[in-house]
């Protein structure tokens, strides 16, 4: 999902990676997205990336939103904010 997310936005990838993430090798094919995201503020900033969790519906919908730099809804303080992203 991060790559489909990061080349729908365009943005540049680096084809290195510097090991943000504790769970991520460098040689990992993911590792280049994942660490653009982060430079992108698409994802945040963690020790871990969790390459094998599965990511939900609502965190899809997100990401696809900020590639493609839809504002969605600004208030993700709110308790229901991803109501706004399945809408």
């Amino acid at each position: 999902m991060l790559k489909v997310m990061m080349n729908l936005s365009g943005k540049e990838i680096s084809q290195t990676c510097s090991g943000k993430f504790k769970d991520l090798s460098n040689s990992d094919w993911g590792c280049k997205y994942a660490e653009a995201a982060l430079a992108n503020d698409f994802i945040a900033a963690n020790e871990y990336f969790r390459p094998d969790d599965s990511i939900t519906e609502v965190e899809a919908l997100k990401m696809i939103s900020q590639a493609k730099n839809l504002l969605i809804y600004e208030n993700e303080n709110d308790v229901n904010w991803w109501d706004k992203y399945i809408e």
